[in-house]
């Protein structure tokens, strides 16, 4: 259970916040159980659930816990989805979270969003992606490192290492630009469909850029692109070059990546050239498979791609880890809550079939529930709802997450063939 601390009012809450070392150095909003608890109620878990320990200080991160940071950053119910996963990917041990926490170089985890929750929640991909002005993105990426401060414990100076730290240390999260990319998504090469939502998570350095300029000549300027990007992801001075074996993140911008393909390459071949040129200091391969490029189409249009080194240090040298999105496990107890608000009761109410609705960004919803009745045996029930993604709904707040169709029956006594069809129109 987590702490309930007390103050005389918002502001001096803030102020003991940052005198207890629980923010980020930047003021943040107030948890206050009732924000809290809304933040719960769209991961779908009960608060105590434990999903799993962070390190340094082996902290458990329950679902209260990650609501609390998600509600001192800033986010909305429907980024909840995004935090939960990001946090379950960076305790992976193969992320190797603790010892990235504690290592005195300047790595930070960077928060890849890909699938249909990229828009449903609202991440940025394109220009500034990584940068302000961008509420999801920068709400979620903060989110994840006031968990690593106030349930991993990790401290400047103390638990958190980093000799001068960076930017991206508050938070770095985008999305990746699928609708305009040649290449397939990223999560599709790492073993999810592309209608999947995941995040895949990765410690890295600040974003580097990478200068070049499309010639005449396709092939040969795509070869020279990829010779750049080579020796760029693998820089005399970072750890790629240093130690070698671990991974490193490319974002290719439109003009880059349009090029790429206009030259006939793809994910793996373009990741497959950048590998067999990318060397360490002593001549040995920097990177080990194809799998350790993981390139993400993103940013704005421009002579700049960019690339992210990495720690590559770690039992598991800090590997990638993706996780999947869990967007509408919620919807369905949502659902029913509102039937049975209306006059239902739980035994009367069955779950017979779901199937996700595709859709390229996020609209009005209305959510109806029709009643077939003919006879006077039929008992008629009627519910119409209209609701906005993170709108209030029947008295509290309904954050869809996923648009989808349910079917509801409902048995009711004395009455037979009572059928409730509930349907999510996008």
């Amino acid at each position: 259970m987590a702490v309930l601390l007390t103050a005389d009012d918002e502001a001096a809450a803030l102020e003991q916040l940052h005198e207890l070392g629980c923010t980020d150095g930047l003021p943040v909003i107030v948890p206050t159980p009732e924000r809290v608890e809304r933040m719960v109620l769209a991961v779908g878990h009960p608060a105590e659930t434990a999903l799993g320990e962070m390190g340094p200080l082996q902290g458990v991160c329950t679902v209260e816990k990650l609501a609390a940071a998600a509600v001192m950053a800033g986010c909305l119910p429907d980024h909840m989805p995004i935090v939960v996963a990001s946090a379950l990917a960076m305790m992976d041990p193969a992320f190797d979270l603790a010892e990235m926490q504690g290592t005195t170089h300047a790595t930070a985890p960077l928060i890849i969003v890909n699938g249909p929750a990229r828009a449903m929640c609202g991440v940025a991909s394109g220009y500034g992606a990584l940068g302000p002005g961008h509420r999801a993105n920068a709400s979620i990426g903060r989110a994840i490192r006031l968990a690593m401060i106030n349930i991993g414990g990790a401290r400047p100076g103390t638990s958190d290492m980093a000799l001068l730290g960076h930017g991206g240390k508050f938070g770095q999260c985008l999305g990746e630009d699928e609708a305009h990319s040649p290449f397939a998504p990223l999560h599709t090469s790492r073993g999810f469909a592309a209608e999947d939502s995941a995040v895949t998570v990765i410690g890295t350095e600040p974003p580097q850029s990478v200068a070049h300029v499309a010639g005449s000549d396709i092939e040969r300027s795509s070869e020279r692109l990829i010779e750049l990007l080579a020796a760029s992801v693998a820089g005399i001075g970072s750890n790629n070059a240093w130690l070698g074996g671990g991974q490193a993140v490319i974002v290719l911008t439109p003009d880059h990546i349009g090029e790429l393909a206009a030259a006939g390459h793809d994910r793996s071949s373009t990741a497959g050239a950048i590998v067999e040129r990318a060397t360490t200091r002593d001549g040995r391969p920097a990177f080990e498979s194809v799998d350790d490029i993981l390139l993400v189409a993103a940013g704005g249009s421009g002579l700049y791609s960019y690339v992210f080194p990495t720690w590559c240090a770690g039992a598991n040298r800090n590997r990638a880890v993706t996780h999947p999105i869990d967007i509408g496990h919620h919807l369905r107890r949502e659902l029913l809550e509102v039937l049975l608000q209306r006059g239902g009761r739980a035994r009367d109410v069955e779950v017979v079939g779901e199937q996700a609705l595709a859709a390229d960004e996020l609209r009005e919803v209305q959510v109806i529930a029709l009643a077939a009745a003919h006879e006077r045996e039929r008992v008629s029930l009627e519910l119409v709802c209209v609701a906005r993604v993170g709108a209030e709904i029947v008295g509290e707040r309904l954050a869809l997450q996923v648009e989808r169709e349910l079917e509801v029956v409902a048995a009711a006594d004395g009455a037979r063939d009572r059928r409730v069809r509930v349907v999510v129109r996008v």
